[in-house]
C-alpha cells in the first residue's frame, strides 16, 4: 500500500461521514487498494455511530479509540501515524475534505518531490475558495528561519514519508489543540521541508470550532501561551542566533496572549521583553487598548503579520 491517512476525531459527528465519502468517491477500487484510512476516536459524542458508518466504506479503515478521553490533537495524530503502515502517510481534520482530483494531485506531489524531503506541505484551499498559503504560486524548501519569521506562511497539509515520521512523531504538549510550530521547527532542522503548489485539501473555516473563526477563548489562548512559551524553553538559543527580531516577537506573542487570558496587561514584562522595532510597537498599541477590543485586536495582529492568517 502507499498511503496512510491518519484522521483525529473529536465530537466531529456532523462531519466526519463527508470527510470520509471525500476520501473515496472519486477513487477505482485499484486506488483504494492503496490507501488505508486511519480513524482516530479523540472523544467523539457517539463512537458506534462512527463505527456504522465506517462498515459503509472501505476494508481499508482503521478506527482507534482513546477510550472516550479527549487527549488532544497530538496525541491523536501520534496515535493514528502509529498504527500507519504504509510509504507515505497524510492528515485530514475530521471536518475538513479532500478535494475531486486529490489522489492525483497527490501522486504528481510525491513525484516531484526531492527524494532527500521527509515532509511535503501541500496548499489548502477554504470552502470559501480561498488559497490558504500566503504564496500561492511557491514551490521549494522551507528552512528553520523561514518558520520562525513566518516566511510562506499558511494552513497547508504535510505528507511525510511514513518511516521518518513513525520514528519523529509530535511533540505532545498535553494540550487539545496542536502546537505544530515546536514540531515542524524541529523536523527542518533534520532537514528543509518541501513546499508543493498543489492543493490537496479543503480547510473548513464554516466550523465554530475553526481556529480561523473563533475569538480568542480563556482555554485556546493560554494553550497558546503555553505553545510559545515551550517553543521558546526548547529553541530559544537557536532561534535568538537564527534571527534575534523573530526571537522577540515571539516573547510579545506570549505576552499579548497572556492579555487575551487574564484579561489584563503585562506592562513590566513587555518592557523587560522590548526590541524596539515594528512588532514592539504594534504590542504596546494593543496592550494600550486591552482585551476588550479582541476583534479589531486580531485584525490588527494580521495585518502585521503578528499572528498569521492561516497555519
Amino acid at each position: 500500500m502507499l498511503l496512510s491517512i491518519v484522521i483525529p476525531a473529536y465530537n466531529s459527528d456532523n462531519h466526519i461521514k463527508k470527510t470520509i465519502y471525500s476520501i473515496y468517491k472519486n477513487l477505482s477500487q485499484y486506488e483504494k487498494d492503496l490507501i488505508e484510512v486511519i480513524i482516530v476516536d479523540d472523544g467523539l459524542n457517539d463512537f458506534d455511530y462512527l463505527k456504522n458508518i465506517i462498515k459503509k466504506f472501505d476494508k481499508n479503515i482503521k478506527l482507534i479509540s482513546h477510550n472516550g478521553q479527549n487527549k488532544g490533537m497530538c496525541a491523536a495524530r501520534n496515535s493514528g501515524i502509529i498504527n500507519s503502515s504504509n510509504e507515505y502517510v497524510t492528515l485530514l481534520d475530521a471536518d475538513d475534505l479532500f478535494i475531486d482530483d486529490w489522489f492525483s494531485n497527490f501522486k504528481s506531489t510525491i513525484k516531484k518531490m526531492p527524494k532527500k524531503a521527509n515532509i511535503c506541505f501541500t496548499q489548502c484551499v477554504t470552502n470559501h475558495g480561498e488559497i490558504t498559503a500566503s504564496e500561492k504560486n511557491f514551490t521549494g524548501w522551507l528552512y528553520p528561519k523561514d518558520i520562525i519569521k513566518s516566511n510562506h506562511a499558511g494552513e497547508y497539509n504535510p505528507i511525510f514519508k511514513g518511516k521518518y515520521i513513525r520514528n519523529n512523531l509530535y511533540i505532545d504538549l498535553g494540550t487539545k489543540r496542536s502546537c505544530g510550530i515546536i514540531s515542524y521547527f524541529r523536523m527542518s532542522l533534520d532537514h528543509p521541508i518541501w513546499i508543493s503548489d498543489n492543493i490537496m485539501r479543503i480547510y473548513n473555516i464554516s466550523n465554530p470550532d475553526s481556529i480561523s473563526k473563533n475569538k480568542f477563548s480563556f482555554e485556546k489562548s493560554l494553550e497558546l501561551k503555553y505553545c510559545y512559551e515551550k517553543f521558546l524553553d526548547l529553541y530559544g538559543n537557536k532561534i535568538f542566533n537564527l534571527d534575534k527580531k523573530s526571537f522577540y516577537i515571539f516573547k510579545q506573542k506570549i505576552i499579548i496572549y497572556k492579555m487575551f487570558a487574564y484579561k489584563k496587561r503585562f506592562w513590566k514584562e513587555h518592557w523587560y521583553n522590548r526590541n524596539l522595532d515594528l512588532s514592539f510597537i504594534v504590542s504596546t498599541i494593543l496592550l494600550i487598548m486591552g482585551p476588550n477590543l479582541i476583534n479589531f485586536s486580531l485584525n490588527l495582529l494580521k495585518k502585521f503579520k503578528i499572528i498569521k492568517k492561516y497555519g
